[in-house]
């Protein structure tokens, strides 16, 4: 199961790092490091920002994985920032 997605869904869903971690059974610590990669790699710098670049990454496609993104702060595709690399 690859995590950042998930940690992903639980940002864009309004829950907190506990709730994530409580619904993923881990801890606190590992969903802050999975978005501080996830930021790191898409080039954001806040969950808002994040929440914004997926949102614009994901127009006419399905889910977070669908591609590359056509516009945001990297030419990187969204799907790579969460593929666990």
């Amino acid at each position: 199961m690859l995590v950042r997605p998930h940690v992903l869904a639980g940002l864009l869903a309004g829950e907190t790092y506990a709730q994530i971690a409580a619904r993923l059974f881990i801890t606190d610590k590992t969903v802050s490091t999975h978005v501080s990669h996830v930021l790191r790699k898409t080039g954001t710098s806040s969950r808002v920002e994040l929440a914004d670049f997926v949102r614009r990454g994901q127009d006419g496609r399905s889910g977070a994985e669908g591609g590359a993104a056509t516009t945001g702060p990297t030419s990187q595709g969204v799907g790579e920032a969460f593929s666990g690399e």
